[in-house]
């Protein structure tokens, strides 16, 4: 059974379908990716998982040594980027652009 997250969105019960990134902000979605192609980050301190374009506008993997967190003092400027829909208005910006 599906919940529904504060912004009363569906969620999947599989953590890695839910980008941590709102509905809203999510891209990869939009983006001409196959699901099976996205990569995906997750936070070191709360386990939310993330779509590595909806942070980055790339889809290249993490690398081991990386550190992402999306939320307390450590949060990553990209996962704060992508929280509050900068990296989105750069995605918005570059497809309008072409």
């Amino acid at each position: 059974m599906k919940k529904a997250n504060s912004k009363g969105e569906k969620l999947d019960p599989n953590p890695k379908n839910n980008c941590g990134v709102s509905s809203k902000y999510c891209s990869a979605t939009d983006a001409t990716f196959k699901a099976k192609d996205l990569q995906w980050v997750q936070c070191m301190s709360c386990d939310q998982w993330f779509h590595v374009w909806c942070v980055r506008l790339n889809n290249r993997t993490y690398k081991e040594e990386e550190v992402f967190f999306c939320c307390g003092a450590d949060a990553c400027p990209e996962a704060i980027a992508g929280l509050n829909g900068e990296v989105y208005a750069k995605y918005v910006s570059r497809k309008r652009d072409n």
